[in-house]
């Protein structure tokens, strides 16, 4: 699949097309094309060192492109577009972790992203307002410092304080890492919640059983390339997607392994 090929722009809100990142002589992405619909859930997964992060990272504008493009919606070119300005067209990153200041308030963290782009109070104090709504246990932790989060809630600030600067597009790497298996279920029903609401989500994620669960469509990345991808239903019963992420005795007596 070529993102330029005959695609309709208006129905995607990002469009990868052989998308090469190097770092040096290392060929860290190699001819990576996806499209993602609004509203999706897409899911891309790998072992470590498969080039998933960097995939993100090139998306926004955080590692430099070696060759590609990248779409948004309407066309727009965001490969020609430095970090902030994608940030401005609707794309936010959650890094693994949350990516919180650790020494700042829950609500200072919230209204990091709002001051940069210097909205109005009133438009802050709304925002904030509709962010802890929705996570109450944010509003209840409002005044303390995100280090003294657990490691769920620093997850949840993380999506919050994308939410305060009015993105479309969550970017979300490894949201899973390090969190209890309820934690886990928690935060990926808040991801379902998000993306009924309208809200499209790519989820750079090793936990590849509850990602292919949640999302709609997936890739595999493997040293750099596309490996394996489609609808998430189908990966899930891929044989070769199966062995090598899920467990051999998963395809073979349907057991659980996280």
């Amino acid at each position: 699949m070529s993102a330029s090929n005959g695609r309709k722009t208006t129905e995607y809100v990002l469009a990868v097309d052989e998308l090469e990142v190097r770092y040096g002589a290392i060929r860290a992405l190699r001819g990576v094309s996806f499209e993602v619909a609004r509203g999706e859930i897409f899911a891309v997964l790998g072992a470590n060192g498969a080039g998933k992060t960097t995939l993100m990272r090139a998306i926004v504008g955080l590692t430099p492109i070696h060759a590609g493009i990248v779409h948004g919606q309407e066309d727009v070119v965001l490969s020609r577009m430095k970090p902030h300005r994608i940030s401005q067209a609707g794309f936010a990153v959650v890094p693994e972790g949350g990516g919180t200041f650790v020494n700042m308030t829950v609500e200072d963290n919230l209204c990091v992203g709002v001051a940069a782009r210097r909205l109005p109070g009133t438009v802050r104090q709304q925002r904030l307002e509709s962010v802890f709504e929705r996570f109450p246990i944010l509003a209840d932790r409002r005044a303390q410092k995100a280090g003294t989060l657990s490691g769920g809630e620093r997850q949840l600030l993380g999506i919050a304080r994308a939410l305060m600067v009015d993105c479309k597009v969550l970017l979300l790497d490894e949201p899973s890492l390090g969190l209890a298996p309820l934690v886990v279920k928690n935060v990926f029903e808040l991801l379902g919640q998000l993306a009924a609401e309208g809200f499209t989500i790519l989820l750079v994620e090793q936990n590849a059983r509850r990602a292919l669960e949640l999302a709609t469509d997936a890739l595999v990345l493997d040293r750099g390339m596309v490996r394996k991808r489609g609808k998430a239903s189908d990966l899930a019963v891929d044989e070769e997607v199966t062995d090598l992420y899920l467990g051999h005795s998963a395809s073979q007596t349907g057991a659980h392994h996280d």
